[in-house]
């Protein structure tokens, strides 16, 4: 018996050869999906919610897509510094606000009296920041609007906790239509970034502050950002935890 090799498939056969023939490349699809993924890094998502301030209840959550390191760090110390506001917005090494005013008091007014017409206006600490790489974003509920995050330091703190720090190269909510205050604050000047701090214990929960409410301290020795935080200094950030990885998530990604 001879098979007749030009013969075309019938009907079901071809329809059959079709179901098979989708149904593996489904199975490929998903299992080259899954390797995919699991190559590729995974972030680290905080999330927490706006108290005592406008806006109240807001939603927001932080994805840090790379830690900062030591020359990403100095890199976005020495820019925040370049900035022509600086010395008026932050404290070097975690000076005294009042301190480092005092020390300006006593600076003569020679470069008053110094000043040039038509001198070119130079760039803000936030258009700086806009030039370096970004590291994650900030994202709030409900809205489209995203805040690039320039530089992201944990430390470990007592007991198993960390102290995550972030800066934004605009300051989070200059988007909304209402502008963003605290009820009360012990920030002394007003920036167009914004520094974060998030403060966990060993079980990924927590609370935290933003440069809303607290004035910003540059430590050029150690190349980190921080905020001053006082007696009076608020949490307006409550709810703060970090978010479960994937299943197959390794810790060292």
């Amino acid at each position: 018996m001879t098979r007749d090799l030009d013969r075309k498939p019938a009907l079901g056969e071809r329809a059959f050869v079709g179901r098979a023939g989708h149904l593996a490349l489904i199975a490929f699809l998903a299992v080259f999906g899954t390797v995919a993924a699991q190559n590729r890094p995974v972030p680290d998502t905080y999330t927490a919610t706006t108290t005592g301030m406008t806006p109240d209840g807001q939603g927001l959550r932080f994805v840090v897509t790379e830690w900062s390191d030591d020359d990403d760090r100095f890199l976005v110390v020495a820019t925040i510094l370049s900035a022509p506001e600086a010395s008026d917005e932050v404290v070097e090494s975690g000076e005294p606000a009042e301190a480092a005013e005092a020390d300006e008091a006593d600076e003569t007014d020679e470069s008053d009296e110094a000043e040039v017409a038509d001198v070119p206006d130079e760039p803000t600490a936030s258009e700086l920041l806009s030039e370096l790489p970004s590291v994650g974003a900030v994202w709030l509920d409900g809205s489209g609007a995203g805040y690039a995050i320039k530089y992201a330091h944990r430390t470990a703190t007592g007991e198993g906790g960390e102290l995550v720090t972030l800066v934004t190269d605009r300051a989070v909510g200059s988007y909304s239509f209402r502008p963003w205050e605290p009820e009360t604050t012990t920030a002394t000047t007003s920036i167009d970034y914004s520094v974060i701090e998030l403060r966990l214990d060993s079980s990924g929960n927590g609370v935290g502050t933003m440069s809303l409410a607290a004035d910003v301290a540059l430590d050029e020795e150690a190349d980190t950002v921080s905020l001053v935080i006082e007696d009076g200094t608020p949490n307006i950030l409550t709810d703060v935890a970090l978010q479960p990885k994937p299943y197959w998530a390794t810790d060292d990604e």
